[in-house]
């Protein structure tokens, strides 16, 4: 890591928090929603390394703040981003997250910002995830409704 460089963790508890290393900073889980938008705007890059995550809530947030972000292809990450707005990286491979990390840091964040914040409006709005699922379940009562006459 270089002498710039800085690593947040966000969602430990206090005992993980005391044994971090230097230049690791431990935050512990917070519900607060100004607290994380300025977590997420103040990082150049997100990193989501889940291996089992269904739906990477704060890798949208992230997006939704502008932040770039760095996934794992072995989770649904990998659909909540493109090549606009991050980069997929094969399950714990280091070397090629360092390479993402320096990729996406050589551009900079603004390079990524503008599509970040567009894909998470809209892929994630939530009025229109409402309406479709409205949409959805009433095309499904019409068509059981249907079948059952």
């Amino acid at each position: 890591m270089r002498e710039n460089e800085i690593i947040v963790l966000v969602g430990l508890s206090k005992s993980q928090i005391k044994k971090l290393p230097k230049k690791i900073i431990g935050i512990s889980k917070t519900e607060n929603q100004l607290e994380l938008s300025d977590l997420y705007n103040s990082s150049d890059v997100f990193l989501n390394l889940s291996v089992e995550e269904t739906f990477g809530l704060t890798t949208a947030e992230a997006l939704a703040c502008g932040t770039p972000a760095i996934v794992y292809n072995s989770t649904a990450s990998p659909e909540l981003i493109d090549s606009k707005t991050g980069i997929v990286v094969k399950k714990n491979d280091i070397s090629g997250l360092l390479n993402a990390i320096q990729e996406i840091k050589s551009k900079g964040k603004l390079f990524y910002s503008k599509s970040c914040r567009k894909r998470a409006v809209k892929l994630f709005n939530r009025d229109k995830r409402f309406k479709q699922y409205f949409e959805l379940y009433n095309r499904l009562i019409k068509t059981h409704s249907l079948i059952s006459k």
